[in-house]
């Protein structure tokens, strides 16, 4: 259950004027406020795979009249300051599925202040590192508030990431586009790997651009396209190319592809070359047809 307690007064009487300011147009539209218990800017737990953990969040309803909330947990993608970018409560399938709620639906009474207490069950086979979550406080108007929730699971971390799906296709600007994708392969977020692209062909063609650095954040489990653009590509070769991918405290990891070039241009040439090759040889073969003698028939006559 919800443990309702007044909000506590400030000292000061300017800042006494200045909450009374605040409670006014608060009530005039409804205001309140959620935010982790004992005023801290997020919640932050720390626990190994099975382990129960425990908090609160405050819901503060500063109106002249109570109203329903519902609680929910969702997953959530940190971002900086210890903020965070809540998914969908209904979608949760990591760290947000984790939340239980004494109340889900809290009653809350007019200016009061409601301590919601939830659990944290960490899963026994839940990957060691970081996994941001949220509380999701909705209102009966709609009203949404997100409280950051940092839960980080004890236990060996592992980094590890792999490139698969290498290819090459047309860039819109002209020349070609390298792509393919990084998955992570570990339990430790991937920021902005080192990639090592090598481009080598049959007739000479060779180019090693400098390092790149896409601007990709991988989650553990998840994956991140990347391309860059090849500018001059040759006309016409046989190219094998080869991304490879490092991250500090991993091995390297490499995919390869190989990639027939073949422009415009080198068409224009070679077909009406291959055209005439052919051409040429159906006349000789016609030719050497016309030229042989009438085969003997041998056989026992009637």
């Amino acid at each position: 259950m919800a443990s309702p307690t007044s909000p506590r007064p400030a000292r000061p009487a300017r800042r006494w004027r200045a909450a009374g300011l605040l409670v006014l147009a608060c009530a005039a539209t409804g205001g309140w406020t959620a935010r982790p218990a004992g005023d801290r800017p997020y919640v932050y737990l720390e626990g190994p795979p099975g382990a129960v953990l425990h908090d609160a969040v405050s819901v503060t309803e500063t109106g002249r009249t109570a109203e329903r909330f519902t609680v929910r947990g969702a997953d959530a993608v940190a971002g900086p300051g210890g903020g965070v970018t809540a998914g969908d409560p209904a979608t949760a399938a990591d760290a947000g599925g984790w939340l239980r709620f004494a109340d889900a639906a809290p009653r809350i009474p007019a200016r009061t202040r409601a301590d919601v207490p939830f659990t944290v069950t960490v899963p026994a086979d839940a990957r060691p590192g970081g996994h941001p979550a949220a509380v999701v406080v909705t209102s009966e108007s709609g009203r949404r508030a997100v409280v950051p929730v940092h839960l980080r699971v004890t236990g060996r971390e592992l980094t590890a990431l792999s490139v698969t799906g290498v290819g090459v296709g047309p860039a819109p600007g002209g020349g070609a586009r390298i792509h393919g994708t990084l998955v992570n392969r570990g339990n430790t977020e991937v920021s902005a790997p080192s990639l090592d692209v090598r481009a080598d062909g049959l007739l000479g063609t060779s180019w090693r651009p400098a390092a790149y650095r896409p601007a990709v954040t991988v989650a553990p489990g998840r994956s991140a396209a990347f391309s860059l653009v090849w500018p001059h590509p040759p006309a016409a070769d046989r190219v094998r190319i080869r991304v490879t991918a490092t991250v500090p405290g991993a091995p390297p990891a490499t995919a390869t592809a190989g990639w027939t070039a073949v422009s415009t241009g080198a068409l224009a040439v070679a077909l009406p070359v291959a055209g005439a090759g052919l051409g040429a040889a159906g006349l000789w073969s016609r030719r050497r047809r016309g030229g042989r003698p009438p085969r003997r028939e041998t056989g026992a006559r009637p």
